[in-house]
């Protein structure tokens, strides 16, 4: 790159401790700040092809609609997320979507902020945070003008009611969407050699039932709710817990004890008091000691927001 013109510059000031460039680094971050300083004349001069940049997509919620995009379709600037009235995250201190319950969250510097209806949507953009909203369906969405763009990420892993004649460009995450039917692309969710990979044609791996390893854990990771009612929890996400030991209780006509399969660390519990049916996904135990975990978005979420960045530009210059 020598020789190359610059047309960026960093907001951090030179020859911090590294303590230091991660207090200034989130503090711009939570002040909705870029991180870098634009010269949009010099940028201009060059009149570049394609300009490319990065959002990331925490984990966990239902829709993300792209109101408007840059001319290269590489970055979301009028984002909002749609979200269930009930969500049934599992990670929620990483989820846009516990705005829902909480009204507001902050993963990693990136701010969400529960919206009621289009104003609050727009102050939201204003304030450089990312509007959540209670939809159900795509036409509980409180927005007057038209979506460019969506991003199914409820994860069904079947097919469900997304089409290509939603929005000028659909993406879906995982199995269930089929190229030209229910998307425009798909973007694999697979833990492997293709994870993250944007798909224009055909669909993502089938569903294995069981969740990517980790340190000889797979399916056991994952708790189900026992029978159906309100969960009660007496752990929270970032316990280190015993096997064996009681996490909660889905209370029922009858209390039924959750236990944790083995020896780990809570990673994530559904809200407390959901009422859940039977069966469904409501912890998930991780057999590291690793505290961060709970509080990071993870490599598979950061690769499949890639796969999504992809998807969007190309997409948006076919």
């Amino acid at each position: 790159v020598v020789g190359k013109p610059v047309v960026t510059s960093t907001r951090l000031a030179a020859g911090p401790t590294s303590a230091g460039i991660d207090r200034d680094l989130r503090q711009l971050l939570r002040d909705a700040l870029a991180v870098y300083d634009l010269d949009v004349d010099a940028l201009r001069a060059l009149g570049p092809d394609v300009i490319v940049t990065l959002v990331i997509l925490p984990e966990n919620f239902q829709h993300v609609l792209n109101v408007k995009a840059t001319t290269t379709g590489a970055e979301l600037k009028e984002m909002v997320v749609a979200e269930l009235p009930q969500p049934l995250t599992i990670r929620r201190t990483v989820a846009v979507s516990s705005a829902v319950v909480s009204g507001h969250i902050d993963i990693e510097g990136l701010a969400a902020r529960r919206c009621s209806d289009e104003s609050s949507v727009r102050s939201c953009w204003d304030l450089g945070e990312v509007p959540v909203v209670v939809a159900p369906t795509l036409a509980d969405v409180p927005l007057s003008q038209q979506v460019s763009s969506i991003i199914d990420c409820r994860l069904a892993k079947q097919p469900l009611d997304s089409t290509v004649n939603d929005a000028e460009i659909v993406i879906g995450l995982g199995p269930g969407f089929t190229v030209g039917t229910h998307c425009h692309a798909v973007v694999e969710t697979m833990r492997g050699h293709r994870l993250g990979r944007a798909l224009f044609s055909g669909m993502a791996e089938p569903n294995t039932g069981s969740p990517g390893e980790i340190e000889g854990k797979s399916a056991e990771r994952v708790i189900r709710a026992p029978q159906a009612g309100r969960i009660d929890w007496s752990s929270e996400i970032g316990d280190w817990v015993e096997d064996g030991s009681v996490l909660g209780e889905v209370v029922a006509e009858s209390a039924t004890r959750v236990h944790a399969p083995f020896t780990g660390m809570v990673r994530g519990l559904i809200a407390p008091g959901s009422h859940v049916s039977a069966g469904l996904k409501i912890a998930d135990i991780d057999p590291r000691h690793d505290p961060e975990a709970c509080t990071q978005i993870s490599d598979k979420a950061l690769a499949v927001g890639g796969g999504v960045v992809e998807a969007l530009h190309r997409l948006s210059v076919r």
